[in-house]
């Protein structure tokens, strides 16, 4: 058998060693696809426990952002340093122009933004249930509001630029309506609603929201109007009888009626005084016939003395 030369033995000696390299780039090739494989089984088994059918379960992140076509911000779910929790909708200058939210108690609240970013409307609830909805000017102050108070009554609100409410209306807790005017202030000046006999009334009040003067029509369809002093008790009261005769009566700081004007059925004039609790004492009138009469009573109204 002939032995090999060095030179044979030096060719198959390279041979093995490109051998050898071939194999260890195919080991390393063959250890990069099973980590490859085994990264993308646990990836599945992770998604795998929150995703069932094709439906994620349930996402949990401090912010979520949804971005148009073009890579500008749309939509922006997050919650801020305060604790508000905010949904908001923005145009493509990235300017919110819509907005729920809750704030950190509770309550909800949706605001419509103009392109300034100033609130023009918004809707909400109150953190004891009853809702109100607000429309603003251009500089985002409320104009005009619209509530329903604890009780359920409705009421509506104009106000100005500074805040303050000049026209309000509205229900009672009793269904009875109501239109109220206010001064600069905020003041109520002049109410007219409804009696709880159905009956319209209107009221002028001071500049401290006394009623000063009251006229109302009563339940026998005669009109009345009151005047009345700083304790709002009556001090005169003007109106007709159902005859359609006048009748005046002057009252006391208390409100006591003490003096009385009038006109009979005949058409005859008659006066009439009344002692501190309101009973009639004197009595001065004139008959038909033009005779004058003065009488006296006694506390139970019986008279007592007459010329």
């Amino acid at each position: 058998m002939a032995t090999p030369s060095l030179e044979s033995l030096a060719v198959r000696l390279d041979r093995l060693e490109c051998e050898n390299r071939r194999l260890a780039r195919t080991v390393r090739r063959l250890r990069t696809a099973l980590g490859g494989v085994l990264a993308l089984g646990a990836a599945a088994l992770a998604a795998g426990a929150a995703v069932q059918e094709g439906v994620v379960k349930e996402v949990r992140t401090e912010r979520l952002v949804v971005l148009d076509r073009l890579g500008r911000p749309r939509v922006d779910l997050a919650v801020d340093a305060d604790g508000k929790a905010a949904l908001q909708f923005l145009d493509k200058s990235e300017k919110p122009r819509l907005a729920l939210s809750t704030t950190p108690a509770g309550t909800p609240s949706t605001e419509f933004v103009d392109q300034l970013g100033r609130t023009r409307l918004a809707l909400g609830v109150d953190a004891f249930g009853p809702p109100s909805f607000s429309l603003s000017d251009q500089n985002g102050r409320p104009r005009f509001v619209a509530k329903v108070l604890p009780a359920g009554a409705p009421e509506l609100s104009v106000m100005t630029r500074e805040g303050a409410t000049r026209l309000g209306l509205g229900l009672k807790s009793d269904n009875r309506p109501y239109v109220d005017l206010r001064d600069a202030r905020g003041k109520v000046r002049s109410v007219f609603g409804m009696t709880s006999d159905e009956l319209p009334i209107l009221e002028l009040h001071d500049a401290e929201e006394r009623p000063k003067l009251i006229a109302s029509v009563k339940p026998d369809d005669t009109p009345k109007f009151v005047l009345l002093n700083n304790n709002r008790n009556g001090g005169l009261a003007a109106g007709l009888t159902p005859a359609g005769l006048p009748d005046l009566l002057f009252g006391d700081p208390a409100g006591n009626p003490r003096l009385g004007l009038g006109l009979k059925e005949d058409g005859s004039p008659g006066l009439t005084l009344t002692d501190p609790k309101g009973r009639p004492r004197v009595e001065l009138a004139v008959d038909p016939a033009g005779n004058g009469r003065v009488t006296a009573l006694d506390p139970g109204g019986k008279p007592t003395a007459s010329r």
